[in-house]
């Protein structure tokens, strides 16, 4: 069931996105690895005055019944991109939330989640009322979400007492299970060098994505290849080119489009997207447990067995197993979360300004690395993604696993000297394999 409705969720981002490129882009522009038209700056003023004038008020003008939901979540999704609220949307929000449980389950999900990302403490009062209504654990979670954002003061423990007797076996359901498990969890941070010395499958590429637990600051990647050595510049300066791991609707990791899930993934060689926000630079295909095979995901083709948690936390170093959070990926696809990849951005930075990581610009739960265009012509003036890219063209790394490692505490965007402190500060347990650079 949740597989079906992740893939009811793709047809309809598809779809969105479709109406969005037809209304904003109505001729072919040209877009290479190299340019991509759509960045410029006669391009970009287009785009936002269609986005808001055609995909958000001409839709929100619109009666909302069971034909107008689709064109409804377009709007939503525009305003989540752009930022943008006004009279109308207000209105608009305010008139679907009282109407709420007459509609699709689907309108429900993206309305809470323009809410969540465009209203943070506006519908507290609506929230609260429809909190006791829901029964489903993802809008549940959701609206439990909104109330602790919306209220620094709330009491998490008596809405998760709430959480107990509404759903008795809470448990059994990963995103209940996780939403739980974060707000409860008091285990201490592991070292982070365990992680960066820790086997995973012998003689695999791993590239770690450090992120800190505010996604509004953007973390760092690193690459470690087949023979364990971490890789540096020319220039003996360490390879970490910047990654930002925020969802712009910024939803905790486990929720559809919410931040990217810290945790193991598997990747499998380098592709190209054809979503104009993603861009013409290589994006690097990773997938999560759950979204493929075990076999696959290990890079292990013959082995048959079912996805279990054993396998995973067979993955990790033993002081990191009951660590909570590196258990992200696990959770989010055993809840139907999909189609996480590390991509560049054409999307324009500025809807982002006010946030610590601008320049760099969220995404719906990717890994996203910074690139700028130049607002002329559109050609590509700098792509860390692209950096990426080259050096693992240059190591030949064509497979191996990522691991998004949670850095709880950081309050500024993650340097490149941050993570040089973390390999001469933290000392790996005596199982560990010592850090090797090249």
């Amino acid at each position: 069931m949740r597989f079906q409705e992740a893939n009811m969720r793709n047809h309809l981002r598809a779809f969105i996105i479709l109406i969005l490129v037809q209304l904003m882009f109505p001729t072919c522009s040209h877009q290479t690895a190299e340019v991509s038209e759509r960045t410029t700056a006669a391009a970009r003023a287009e785009f936002h005055s269609k986005l808001i004038n055609e995909t958000i008020h001409a839709a929100l003008r619109t009666p909302l019944d069971a034909t107008s939901e689709q064109r409804w979540q377009g709007a939503f999704w525009a305003m989540e991109l752009s930022g943008y609220t006004s009279a109308l949307t207000d209105s608009a929000l305010f008139s679907a939330m009282a109407q709420f449980k007459e509609h699709t389950p689907g309108f429900q999900r993206a309305l809470l989640e323009v809410i969540f990302t465009c209203y943070p403490t506006t519908f507290r009062t609506e929230i609260a009322e429809l909190l006791p209504l829901l029964n489903s654990e993802k809008l549940y979670a959701m609206a439990l979400h909104y109330l602790l954002k919306a209220d620094p003061l709330l009491d998490p423990h008596k809405l998760l007492e709430h959480l107990g007797m509404r759903y008795p076996e809470w448990s059994q359901d990963p995103i209940l299970r996780s939403l739980v498990s974060i707000l409860e969890d008091s285990t201490a941070h592991p070292a982070v060098s365990d992680l960066l010395c820790a086997d995973f499958i012998p003689g695999m590429p791993v590239l770690f994505s450090l992120q800190p637990d505010n996604r509004d600051f953007s973390g760092r990647l690193i690459i470690r290849d087949s023979n364990g050595v971490f890789h540096r510049n020319p220039d003996g300066s360490l390879f970490a080119i910047r990654q930002l791991g925020r969802a712009v609707t910024n939803l905790p990791w486990y929720l559809t489009n919410g931040n990217t899930p810290p945790g193991i993934y598997s990747f499998h060689g380098l592709g190209r997207s054809d979503n104009v926000f993603i861009g013409p630079t290589p994006t690097l295909q990773m997938r999560m447990p759950f979204e493929t095979d075990l076999g696959s995901f290990l890079h292990a083709p013959g082995l048959a067995d079912e996805w279990d948690f054993q396998f995973y936390e067979a993955l990790l170093p033993p002081f990191w197993r009951s660590y909570f959070p590196i258990w992200g990926s696990y959770f989010a696809g055993q809840a139907g979360r999909s189609e996480i990849i590390a991509h560049g951005s054409t999307i324009n930075p500025e809807y982002y300004q006010d946030l610590p990581c601008y320049p760099m610009t969220p995404s719906l739960g990717c890994l996203t690395s910074y690139e700028a265009w130049s607002a002329e012509d559109g050609s590509l003036i700098v792509s860390e993604q692209e950096q990426l890219v080259e050096q693992m063209r240059k190591l030949r790394i064509t497979k191996g696993l990522v691991v998004v490692i949670p850095l709880p505490g950081i309050d500024h965007n993650l340097g490149i000297e941050d993570v040089e402190r973390l390999f001469s500060e933290l000392h790996p347990s005596q199982d560990a394999k010592p850090v090797i650079f090249q």
